[in-house]
Formats: C-alpha cells, sequence, structure tokens
C-alpha cells in the first residue's frame, strides 16, 4: 500500500487539470528495421545550406538542422541515374540526373521540388549522353556536353531553359570535347581538341567571339599537348604540357600568347615530369609534386622564376619516388597534409607548414580523403585502426594530435570522389556507415561525442510492429525482418530492443497471434517454418525462446487452420489453450515445459468455436468454461481445474463471449435471430451450477463484444431497445442490477469503437461515443458507474470532425489519441475533468501516427510512423517528464531523483526501487535516529533495485541515504515493526 501511495502523489503531482498545454514528452526511438543504405554522396555548399545525392536518383538539401533536410525531388530510376555535378551558384545547385528515358540532362534547384527544372532536353544516345565538368563563371554555369547539331561542344546557362545552349561550335566537323574549366584573370580557361591544333588551352569572356584558342603549345594537329589541372598563382596560372620537345613540364602563362611559356624542363630530355598538376599555394610559394629522373616523385617548389623552381623535399632519398601521384596533396589553414614515405618506417600521412624543417609525419596511415573544419585548426579523415577497422581520425597537425575520433562509425565502400567530407558552419558532415543504420549521413563537430549520425536518409518501411504485449518490465511485439514477420522484444533501451528467431524466414507469427503473459513470460502461436503453428515461449532472450510443443506433429499447425482460433487463459499457473494435434480440436494445457503439456481427457465432448471466431473459455472459480457439443447438446461445459473433472451446466444456442464480475460468470449468447427488433444477443448469468444459470436480457443488436469489468461489475455496449442507438450498460449478475448508466438518443455510443473503448484507470470506466454517422468515436466520456457521475471529457465542437482513439491506462492516466488539436496526444485522470495535450519530443521528424500505447512497469511504448522511419517502437518515461504545472513550478533533476522504499513499514525485508530508469543506485548506509551507521554497502554493478534483509535491526525509525550514480544522495525514513 505504502508503493502504491507514493506513486499516486507523484502522479497527481506530474498531471492535472491545468497542465500547460505547450509541454512535451520525450520519447525515443528504438529503431530495428532499416532499409537499403542511403549513401549521401556529393556532399555540395551553396549560400543557405547544402545539397547532396541519395541512392544515386535522389536529390536531397539541408540547412544544417537535421529538422530540416529533407529529399528534394526522386528522379527516374534507369540505367544512367546517378545525380552528378554539382555545381553551387547562391541558393542554387546546377547538376546532371536522369530524365526518365535514361537521358542524362541539366537541371538546376533551389531546394523545392518546384524549382527543380530540366535545362537541356537532346536527343541523345548511349554513347554521347555525357555531360562533362560545370564551372561557374561570371553568374552562369558552362560545361562540355552533346548537342545533336553540333556534337560535344561548349555550353552555357543562366539558369533558365532558355538561357541554356551551345555557347560555341569550336570544332564544326566533329568534337571538340571541352573539359578541365578554371576561371583566371576574369577569363574562362579550358582544354578543347580541334583537328588543326590537337588538344591546346582555349579561353572565354563568355560569347562566342571571345571563345578563342590561347595557345598552340604542340605545333600541329597531334592531341595531347596540356596535362591535366591547373593552379592560379601570383597573377599566372601554372600546368603541366608538352610542346613535342620537352616532354610534359611546366609551363606558366598570364593568359596570353605570348605569356604563356615553359617555366622549366624538370626532367631533362623528352621525358615527363608529371601528368598532371598536384599542388598547393603556401607561403608565397606554389609547391607540386613533380619528378625529375633522379629523386623520383616529391615536392617541388617554385617562387614563378627558372632559377626558383627546385626541389623542396626528397622524402624518400635516391631515386625511390616518396609520393604517388594519385595520393592526397591538400591545403588546409596553414598546413599542407599529404601521403608519403620516407622508405624506412614513416608510411602514412606528413604535414608541412611550407618549410624543411616543419615537414613531420603524423601517423602510420595513408586516407584517400581528408577535410579541414572552417575554424583550420584540424583535419577529419577515414584511415584504418589496429583492427583493420576503417574509423574516422583527427589531427591538428601533430603527431600527439593525430588521434581517433571514433570508432563507431566507418568508411563507406563508395568511391572517394563520391564520398567526401563537406565543412558547413561549425561541423564537418561526411558519408559514413555503422552496423545499425548503413551507409548514412554523419556529422562532426571534432570531438567524439559530437560525431553521430545525422541523417539516416534511407530507412522509410520499418519494422511494422503490432501485437504490443507487456510481459514484467518489457515489451513484446510481432514485427517485420526481411519480409516475414517474427518475434521482437524491449527493455526501453535501443540495445535491448531486438529480434527474437523462431526459425527460418519461411515462418513467422500470425497478425492474428494472441500474446499473453504467463508467469513473467511470454505464450505465443509461432511457425518456425519446420513444425507449422505450435506452442511457443520466450523469456525476452534468444535461448530462452523455444517450442514449448510440437502438438500436432510435422509440418501441420495445431494452433492455426481453417477451424481453431488462438486463445490462452492462466488459472492456477497452469496455461489453458485450444489445440489441435491431428485427431480434432480440444483443450489442453500446459505449465511452460514440453512435458508439461497435455491434452484433457474429455473425449465425449466436442470443443466448439464461438460465435465471430471468439473461443468462449474463461477462467472462473475453480473451472474452466467453455462451449461444446455432445450427445446432440450445445452448450456450456466447465472443467475442474483441481480434479479435470467435466461437467455439463446448460445449453446454448451459440455461445459468443463469457466474462467474470461480482463473483459471477456472464454469458452472451447469439441465440441465432436474425429479423430485428427480435433478440439476437442475450445476457446470461451463472454462479458455475446448472440451478444457478438464469436469463437476465436481450438485445435486437448484431454483436456485444465490447466490455470491461469495473468496480466488479459488467459493463458493456448493447442498443437501446429496438432503435440503431446505443447505450452503455452495467450488471451486477441481477435482473434490476442491469440497466443503462448513459443513454442519450443524440449521442448513441458507437456501433464499432475500437477493441479499447471501454477501459477502467483510476477511478473512473472510460468510454467513447459518435456524434453522427459513422464508425468512429467522436466524443470521450467517463462514469462512476452513476447517471449523475457520468460526463464528457472531449466534447465534438462546432460539428469539427473527430477521431479519438488508442485507450490506454499508464498508472491511473489515460492516455489517448484525437483526429482534432495540435497535439500528438492527451491525457486526463481522476483528478481532473478535462483532457489536455502533448506533443512527442523525437529526433527523427514528425509523427505522423500514434498506436498501441503500452504500459511496462515505468515505460510507456507505442508505435509510431513518421516519413524518415516508417512504423517503429517508441518509448517515454512519463513520470520522468519536466511538466509544468499552473503555478510554472517545474520539475528539475533533484526532484527527479527519487526511490521507493517499501514495504513501510518493514518487517523483515525492505526493498528500494529507483524510479528514473536513467538513475542507479551506487551505495546506500542506513542510520538510527541516534545518528549512529548500522548498515553501508556499495555496490561495484549499480543497481536499479535492491533487496534488504532487516530482521536484525531492533523495532524504530530508519534513515537511509542513498547514492545515485555516485552524484546524488536522497534520503528517506522507513520503520521496523
Amino acid at each position: 500500500m505504502k508503493e502504491k501511495y507514493v506513486f499516486l502523489l507523484v502522479s497527481i503531482f506530474l498531471i492535472s487539470s491545468n497542465l500547460a498545454l505547450s509541454q512535451t514528452l520525450d520519447a525515443t526511438l528504438l529503431e530495428l528495421e532499416f532499409s537499403n543504405d542511403g549513401y549521401p554522396e556529393r556532399l555540395t555548399r551553396v549560400d543557405n545550406g547544402f545539397f547532396f545525392s541519395s541512392e544515386d536518383d535522389q536529390l536531397w538539401f539541408s540547412d544544417g538542422l537535421s529538422t530540416n533536410t529533407f529529399m528534394v525531388k526522386d528522379f527516374a530510376s534507369g540505367l544512367y541515374d546517378d545525380i552528378t555535378s554539382l555545381t553551387p551558384i547562391g541558393n542554387k545547385v546546377f547538376f546532371v540526373a536522369e530524365n526518365g528515358s535514361d537521358n542524362r540532362e541539366l537541371w538546376v534547384s533551389e531546394g523545392t521540388e518546384e524549382s527543380t527544372i530540366q535545362l537541356t532536353d537532346r536527343n541523345v544516345s548511349y554513347s554521347t549522353q555525357s555531360i562533362y565538368q560545370i564551372i561557374e563563371y561570371n553568374g552562369k554555369v558552362y560545361f562540355g556536353a552533346y548537342s545533336e547539331i553540333y556534337g560535344n561542344e561548349l555550353w552555357v546557362s543562366d539558369g533558365t531553359v532558355e538561357g541554356t545552349f551551345v555557347l560555341k561550335d569550336i570544332e564544326e566537323s566533329g568534337d571538340s570535347f571541352p573539359n578541365d574549366f578554371f576561371v583566371f584573370n576574369d577569363q574562362l580557361i579550358f582544354k578543347a581538341s580541334v583537328n588543326q591544333y590537337g588538344t591546346e588551352l582555349w579561353t572565354t569572356d563568355g560569347t562566342e567571339e571571345g571563345t578563342v584558342l590561347l595557345k598552340d603549345i604542340r605545333s600541329g594537329n597531334q592531341s595531347g599537348a596540356v596535362a591535366q589541372g591547373a593552379i592560379v598563382f601570383n597573377g599566372s596560372f601554372y600546368f603541366f604540357a608538352n610542346d613535342g620537345s620537352n616532354g610534359t613540364e611546366l609551363w606558366k602563362s598570364d593568359g596570353t600568347p605570348e605569356g604563356t611559356e615553359l617555366l622549366k624542363d624538370i626532367r631533362s630530355g623528352n621525358s615527363s615530369s608529371s601528368n598532371s598538376m598536384l599542388g598547393v599555394v603556401l607561403n608565397d610559394k606554389l609547391i607540386f609534386l613533380a619528378n625529375n629522373g633522379i629523386s623520383g616523385n616529391e615536392l617541388w617548389e617554385t617562387d614563378g622564376s627558372t632559377v626558383g623552381t627546385t626541389l623542396f623535399l626528397d622524402l624518400n632519398p635516391g631515386n625511390l619516388s616518396g609520393i604517388n601521384y594519385d595520393a592526397i596533396l591538400q591545403l588546409e589553414g596553414d598546413l599542407i597534409y599529404f601521403i608519403g614515405s620516407d622508405g624506412a618506417e614513416q608510411s602514412g600521412l606528413w604535414v608541412s607548414d611550407g618549410t624543411n624543417s616543419g615537414t613531420i609525419f603524423l601517423a602510420n596511415s595513408s586516407p584517400q580523403l581528408l577535410a579541414g573544419s572552417s575554424t583550420q585548426d584540424y583535419v577529419v579523415y577515414f584511415a584504418q585502426n589496429e583492427n583493420n577497422m576503417t574509423v574516422l581520425w583527427k589531427s591538428d597537425g601533430t603527431p600527439n594530435g593525430t588521434v581517433i575520433l571514433s570508432e563507431d562509425v566507418e568508411v563507406t565502400n563508395i568511391s572517394v570522389s563520391e564520398q567526401g567530407f563537406l565543412s558547413y558552419g561549425n561541423q564537418i558532415f561526411f558519408n559514413g556507415k555503422n552496423e545499425v543504420n548503413g551507409n548514412e549521413l554523419w556529422v562532426t563537430d571534432g570531438t567524439t561525442e559530437g560525431t553521430e549520425i545525422f541523417f539516416d536518409v534511407n530507412h522509410q518501411y520499418g519494422v511494422i510492429p503490432s501485437l504490443l504485449t507487456a510481459v514484467s518490465d518489457k515489451l513484446f511485439f510481432r514485427g517485420n525482418k526481411y519480409g516475414y514477420y517474427g518475434l521482437y522484444t524491449s527493455d526501453g533501451n535501443l540495445e535491448g530492443t531486438k529480434h527474437l528467431n523462431i526459425g527460418s524466414n519461411a515462418g513467422g507469427i500470425d497478425d492474428e497471434s494472441e500474446f499473453i503473459d504467463f508467469n513473467g513470460n511470454l505464450i505465443i502461436s509461432a511457425d518456425d517454418g519446420v513444425h507449422g503453428y505450435e506452442l511457443w515461449i520466450s523469456d525476452g532472450t534468444q535461448e530462452g525462446t523455444s517450442m514449448i510443443k510440437d502438438i500436432n506433429p510435422g509440418n501441420a499447425s495445431s494452433m492455426m487452420n481453417s477451424d481453431t482460433f488462438r486463445s490462452f487463459v492462466v488459472a492456477n499457473d497452469k496455461l489453458y489453450f485450444h489445440a489441435d494435434d491431428g485427431s480434432g480440436l480440444g483443450m489442453w494445457v500446459s505449465d511452460g515445459t514440453g512435458d508439461g503439456t497435455y491434452k484433457l481427457s474429455i473425449p465425449e465432448v466436442q470443443v466448439l468455436i464461438g460465435h465471430n471466431g471468439s473461443t468462449p473459455f474463461t477462467i472462473f472459480g475453480d473451472g474452466i468454461y467453455y462451449f461444446g457439443f455432445s450427445n446432440g447438446v450445445y452448450g456450456v461445459y466447465k472443467i475442474d481445474t483441481n480434479t479435470e473433472e467435466n461437467t455439463f451446466i446448460h445449453p446454448f444456442v451459440q455461445i459468443e463471449h463469457m466474462y467474470v464480475a461480482n463473483n459471477k460468470l456472464f454469458i452472451i449468447q447469439d441465440n441465432g435471430e436474425t429479423n430485428y427488433p427480435h433478440a439476437a444477443r442475450e445476457l446470461w448469468v451463472t454462479d458455475g451450477t446448472t440451478e444457478g444459470t438464469s436469463y437476465l436480457l436481450d438485445f435486437a443488436d448484431d454483436r456485444i463484444d465490447h466490455v470491461s469489468i469495473f468496480n466488479d461489475e459488467f459493463y458493456f455496449i448493447a442498443r437501446i431497445d429496438d432503435s440503431a442507438n446505443k447505450a452503455l450498460y452495467k450488471s451486477d449478475g441481477t435482473i434490476e442490477g442491469t440497466v443503462p448508466v448513459f443513454t442519450n438518443s443524440n449521442l448513441p455510443v458507437t456501433t464499432y469503437p475500437t477493441s479499447k473503448n471501454l477501459i477502467t484507470c483510476g477511478n473512473y470506466l472510460y468510454f467513447g461515443v459518435k456524434r453522427s454517422s459513422g464508425s468512429v468515436i467522436s466524443e470521450l466520456y467517463r462514469t462512476d458507474g452513476t447517471e449523475s457521475g457520468t460526463i464528457a471529457i472531449v466534447n465534438e465542437v462546432n460539428g469539427a470532425f473527430n477521431i479519438i482513439s488508442e485507450l490506454s491506462c499508464f498508472q491511473d492516466i489515460l492516455f489517448f489519441k484525437q483526429y482534432s488539436g495540435e497535439f500528438d496526444f492527451w491525457i486526463t485522470d481522476s483528478e481532473s475533468s478535462d483532457a489536455v495535450g502533448f506533443n512527442l519530443n523525437i529526433t527523427n521528424g514528425p509523427l505522423q501516427s500514434i498506436y498501441s500505447f503500452t504500459q511496462a512497469e515505468d515505460k510507456l511504448f507505442f508505435y509510431g510512423q513518421t516519413e524518415e522511419s516508417g512504423s517503429e517502437i517508441y518509448v517515454a518515461y512519463p513520470s520522468e517528464n519536466n511538466l509544468s504545472i499552473e503555478n510554472n513550478l517545474v520539475l528539475n533533476e533533484k526532484d527527479k531523483l527519487t526511490a521507493l522504499v517499501y514495504p513501510n513499514p518493514a518487517n523483515d525485508e525492505l526493498n528500494i526501487k529507483v524510479s528514473n530508469h536513467n538513475n542507479l543506485i551506487s551505495a546506500f548506509e542506513i542510520y538510527n535516529l541516534s545518528g549512529k551507521k548500522v548498515i553501508d554497502k556499495i555496490y561495484e554493478e549499480f543497481k536499479k533495485e535492491i533487496n534488504l534483509n532487516v530482521e536484525m535491526l531492533p523495532p524504530g525509525i530508519y534513515l537511509i541515504k542513498i547514492n545515485i550514480n555516485n552524484k546524488e544522495q536522497i534520503t528517506s525514513k522507513f520503520i521496523v515493526i
């Protein structure tokens, strides 16, 4: 009693009729089912956020907040459906994507589907579909692409269809394939190939007339004169080119033909020193990669003069290369990061401040990609750890500051060019993977705790939970795994939310399977893919989940076929159920073991299924009452749970349901009459004897199946006389005590309510009614069992459409949903005649729907659906939530640190239980009233609940000081008698 009293006080304090309407309840997503990897790729920053592609053919946008991360457009899948070449201008992004007919075209978007438009519409074939590199120049984009008229030529776009066209047909007799664009001195420089000159440098000012050859470096029509890449430095741009006599060497240009010249023949003769420009600018010099034929591939530097072009660092002395051509050489802040080897032990990531003395080895790891923070004080990259897992690292440019940032995320298996890092705000976004989420979008702020999944792009289908059932402090439910429906459990934590294997993918749990708590274990009917539907038991662990008995041997089902329905009842620590062992439907009993599972011997009686598929057998007193057939008589029979003796009680036409209240068994019979207003349903009552079985009342109704027991009386919904309206009735088992509690012709009780339309919670019975025609509950009432004590909690206002559903009692607080209003759910309790709205605070987007509130001790489970996660399980702890009340008090953390000490007074055993699931008992001390410590204990493993033997304590009053998480302490009194 003490424990119940303590919680009642807490409940009243937490929830009252004057709760502010702006409150939220924190709910945690316990996500189980994740669909295909999202593969967020090609992260591209614009002025107001960033774009990225997902699953190749989806365009997404984010402003840096997960709540504002959304898909812009889902493009048609096809052979060439990758979204590529994302190029920003202001708030827009230009990109290449599939147009629905395997044609890749140029698109533009401002972050909405309406603003996402196709700019090119070309009649292309497989071999000529490409749109190459796109670059921004003077507010427009330029690119190379195929045209049916001109071939592969230079295009321009201002972001409109009309402003997108071929700028110039550079090679009129073929294709010029313009590419490798860069901007220099208000010019757009690129490479193009024409028959007359081969591949050379070209320039444009954005006009057809201003698109001209910059310089014919290699005379004649030979191609390959200009290598890939160029770097702008001190008023010139630098690149590698082959003039036909010196090999591919270092050139510089001021953007004019006469100012374009060979800077230095680094590797003398006609051999080449490099096949591309890979370099950075630091400390007023250009540092780049080259090979002089003596030192191998190493870092060189130039100040723009021939004499000032020298070897910067021979990392691997001799003619062996210290740096590969495809390795990282990247400037972040004032440091150059690169991959190299000294030929000895130092092979991996290096850093340089632009001086020889400031070039040092960082770590034995060789990332393909890295990125610097916006503050330029660290970089992140993926590299292997000691277990050969490719995880996320961080470096501040020093060996001691080069450490693993997080091992919770690994590199994806997509290519480096598609993966990428993006610095935005004070965070770095990237593509990463873990076991739970797959390949998704991650974020880091440079700290381990700030490295987390930012957005799971692709997990929309969910586990689709159903049949939520609490067993002790756990939740069991049915859910989808890879296309079949199996068993799941949750203890309220993500790591404790898991699938319990019951066999092959061919098996599973039917959507009509019954879940029941049997002595702290779950009992279900399940199919392991081998034995058919049989009796199973689970304690919430994989090893504790097993078939109890193969009642119908082989692959035939004992508990699921066209003639049977699964239903369980528990009496005297035994489970009773209907099953078919191949010889017909019978009554079975089980103690939870195979040897203790057997068929009751009542061969002369055929066990029957009730009307509408029900199984009318019920525990009452010392017997199991069921509907059966024997010697030409249909009726109710009783099996004594002690002797297993079978007794005939009374004949009936067709039993629909049986319920126990007021030490009586209430029986609902379908008398077979279908011509209204004649009776179709009859209410009977029995004390378990033939002479004590009597008829009470009949109803012109098609079914009576919405029932509740309240204050030990039988409540049910049935028609009012011969009208179409319904009323709420109650019965104490007598004719005079069977009376309507709520009758209102303008507000008939709904004909087709949810299965929880009648629910006892706290001091009242709650029920729903509907104002107009239809099958939905539109208003919520409660009753104390009297007409005067029956009041409305929620009225349908001004004819507004409303639906009330998902009624559930959580520790004397009624939770429910209603369609109208701006809240996710509503509550009311015995202290209030109003309902108060709450919103759920979740992290994976707004809930589209909420279903099946289910209490498991201090946890409130439900399943909800979001656009991001599909249908998944959530958990909340309502008694721990910060809820403001009328005087604006708010529970603080100290208020939430509470423990239940019971029984109080105690005799031999004292229990201590922490009410907040986040807080655990780390130690305790017990003092008598004189201040003397009499018992103390320190726990190495913190406890949520402890049990103490206090028999040795003399009767009296004691203080117990409880340490919570080694941080806080709370004190309570208890009495020993």
